[in-house]
């Protein structure tokens, strides 16, 4: 009977057991359908990705009764790390100190590592003893961590993540929460990516927006007309400068035809049929009418454009508004009107004034002859009264006679018949005759002549027209005489000056050096007296023709008024110009103008002074001795063979010897490694050599100079040309 008992209760426990495996089994799946469940709603309700991770996260603790769940991402680095972006439950900090990977290592042969190599579950039942957790057993032990499973995020059959879900016993991952679990990484993976194309799209539709944007910006900030129009040649959009020229609204213009708002509406529909036959129209000439009345003259530029098909889907065009470019276009052929008128004129008055220069010399030069036959008393001696009267007819047919000379050279000048004769002009020779002209005139009132000419510049010629430049002098030094008063002084100044120091008149001995060797230099020509002087507004009209200033002596001869204005379009005919500075009436005048140094000896020097300072410099580091020698050549000879004699000296002096030659033909030889004893050796030979080749040519050494004598390059040149 007690066997009986025995055998009933163990019946009956294992009844109850069973019922409470199935219970508590039915409980789990409960609570599996139910976190499949919450995590779903999440997923419906999700808006951002990190938060979706985290809520299901804790759903699955929460809900699903787990002891911690995890979300770790994949990164594509050298070491494969597994990056955890989302956590709940108990942690407390187990995943700073996991450090997995998804590579085939010991750190990635764990659940999570398998999982994201194989693309399948993986299940750790016991956390305890299985010797693949050795790598993290003693943290998860000591959180509580029994079993584990880690199951693959994948989208697009590629494997971005891992879902880690973590239980308090051992062997909590059976197959139908296996089932149930991927289901969920499943929908977790599809919120996860769902939730990514919503943010991409979003972004596309800002980038998008503001493509938009920035083009309309564009589109709207053109000064040109813009207009896109359909195949059928209706508008589809306009910018503002199309409402403005038009006068109507954006809304009133679209779907209207284009030809609407041209004054000729055919001409604009062959431009539109150009465009479509071409591709294009370019600066197409029409005319826009705006709703006022008022008509905008436009250059039409347009263009077809085409879908993504290729096929043209409408044209964009451009109307440029030229009203500006017409008006000036207008105003430029007026001008060019006026000017041809001007030349006809111009023309005429030449012709007139040669016709009366003619007309009124003849006479003049008879009434000059007998005042001055008068004068001479050739037919009989003349009481006071008569001589006066005599000498006021010559001074004045004189004055008549400069003032004719003056007009006729003023309109050459400006009819531009006026031509340079060019030679070189000696600067000293040239100024030291300009002193004599008026000379008498100066003597007779008590004026003091003063010429300043320094050294280096009294043998300094100039490209230049001799007898115009006289002209320019004498006009110069006559204003001064008129302007100066009895016992007064004038003086006339030169200086040469470098391009960078024009204007300033006190140079440093140095740059006046470096001015002489540049052939762009300028030579500065001053007079100046202790006259009248200038107010500033005399100043500024001194150069206008006809323009006098008031305040000459009586007894000096009368202005034209048209010396200073020829004297400046003479000065300017040489490349100069001309200026006048005064401190104000009473403290008078200094005329000076500028002309351009174009001396071929100036060109010499630079290149000679080069290769001499290059020498000099090597002498003073290794006392390499040079030499500069000056050999003098008859002109006869040189100039019918100039280019023969110069080829035979190069082809005959030594290889490292440097050649040089000025206009006047002669020679300037720099010999290296020859001192004194030799010098004159090797100079001579040079000469006999090419006196051979040329009969009857004379060729004299005159000088040598040596850099041991302290001479500096500038000095050595000078001095060699000295002789």
């Amino acid at each position: 009977m007690l066997g009986n008992f025995t055998i009933f209760g163990i019946v009956i426990s294992g009844i109850i057991a069973r019922r409470k495996r199935a219970e508590e089994a039915l409980q789990k799946a409960n609570r599996s359908l139910k976190t499949l469940s919450n995590c779903n709603q999440a997923l419906v309700r999700a808006t951002e990705e990190l938060g979706l991770l985290n809520e299901m996260c804790r759903i699955i603790v929460q809900v699903g009764g787990y002891r911690l769940a995890w979300v770790g991402f994949v990164e594509q680095d050298e070491n494969k790390t597994v990056l955890p972006v989302a956590q709940a439950g108990y942690e407390d900090g187990y995943l700073d100190t996991v450090n997995i990977t998804w590579a085939d290592t010991e750190q990635g042969r764990g659940p999570t590592g398998k999982a994201i190599r194989t693309g399948k579950p993986s299940i750790l039942k016991n956390i305890l003893t299985d010797p693949e957790y050795t790598p993290w057993r003693s943290e998860a032990t000591r959180r509580g961590y029994g079993s584990s499973i880690a199951i693959p995020l994948i989208a697009d059959d590629s494997t971005f993540g891992a879902l880690n879900i973590y239980a308090a016993e051992p062997d909590a991952f059976g197959a139908e929460e296996e089932k149930r679990l991927t289901e969920l990484a499943d929908d977790m993976a599809y919120g996860i990516m769902a939730l990514r194309i919503g943010v991409a799209r979003k972004q596309a539709e800002e980038a998008l927006k503001e493509a938009q944007r920035y083009t309309r910006g564009l589109i709207e900030a053109s000064l040109d007309a813009l207009a896109t129009i359909s195949p059928e040649g209706k508008i589809t959009d306009v910018n503002h400068a199309v409402e403005l020229i038009t006068g109507m609204s954006r809304k009133e213009i679209i779907g209207t035809d284009f030809s609407n708002y041209f004054t000729e509406q055919e001409a604009a529909r062959k431009s539109y049929q150009h465009v479509f036959r071409d591709g294009f129209v370019r600066d197409y000439p029409l005319e826009i009418k705006h709703s006022d009345g008022k008509i905008t003259p436009v250059l039409y530029n347009a263009s077809v454009y085409r879908d993504d098909q290729g096929r043209v889907a409408g044209v964009f065009a451009a109307a440029r508004d030229v009203t500006e470019i017409k008006r000036a276009e207008e105003e430029k052929i007026r001008l060019l009107a006026e000017v041809q008128a001007a030349e006809v004129a111009n023309q005429a008055k030449s012709d007139f004034l040669a016709s009366m220069s003619h007309e009124l010399r003849t006479p003049l030069n008879a009434i000059m002859g007998f005042s001055q036959v008068l004068q001479e008393q050739y037919f009989g001696e003349l009481n006071e009264k008569q001589a006066e009267y005599t000498n006021d007819i010559l001074e004045s047919g004189k004055h008549l006679l400069s003032l004719i000379n003056d007009i006729l050279d003023l309109s050459k000048v400006e009819a531009g018949r006026m031509e340079l004769d060019l030679s070189q002009v000696n600067i000293s020779s040239l100024l030291e005759n300009s002193m004599i002209m008026i000379k008498e005139k100066a003597f007779k009132h008590g004026i003091t002549l003063d010429l300043k000419i320094p050294e280096e510049l009294s043998g300094l010629e100039i490209q230049a027209d001799e007898r115009k430049l006289k002209q320019v002098m004498f006009n110069l030094l006559s204003n001064a005489a008129k302007f100066t008063p009895d016992e007064g002084e004038i003086r006339v100044t030169v200086d040469l000056i470098s391009e960078l120091g024009v204007r300033i008149l006190e140079l440093k001995e140095a740059e006046k050096q470096l001015a002489i060797q540049n052939p762009k230099s300028k030579i500065e020509i001053s007079v100046a007296d202790n006259g009248i002087g200038l107010s500033p507004e005399n100043q500024e009209k001194i150069f206008q023709e006809f323009y006098q200033v008031r305040g000459g002596t009586m007894d000096k001869t009368p202005g034209t008024g048209l010396g200073l204005p020829l004297t400046k379009k003479l000065v300017e005919m040489h490349g100069g110009r001309i200026w006048v500075e005064s401190k104000g009436e009473g403290k008078g005048s200094r005329f000076s103008f500028l002309l351009p140094v174009k001396s071929e000896s100036l060109e010499l020097n630079a290149d000679l002074l080069n290769h001499l300072r290059s020498l000099a410099s090597s002498y003073e580091k290794h006392k390499k001795p040079f030499t500069l020698c000056y050999l003098h050549i008859d002109k006869e000879h040189f100039k019918e063979k100039a280019s023969r004699i110069r080829e035979a000296f190069v082809k005959e002096k030594r290889g490292d010897d440097f050649l040089a030659r000025d206009k006047k033909g002669d020679i300037y030889l720099v010999m290296q490694g020859a001192d004194r004893a030799k010098v004159k050796v090797a100079c001579n030979r040079l000469i006999k050599k090419i006196k051979s080749m040329f009969e009857g040519l004379e060729i004299s050494y005159s000088t040598a100079t040596f850099p041991e004598d302290g001479e500096t390059p500038d000095a050595i040149l000078k001095k060699v040309r000295k002789g």
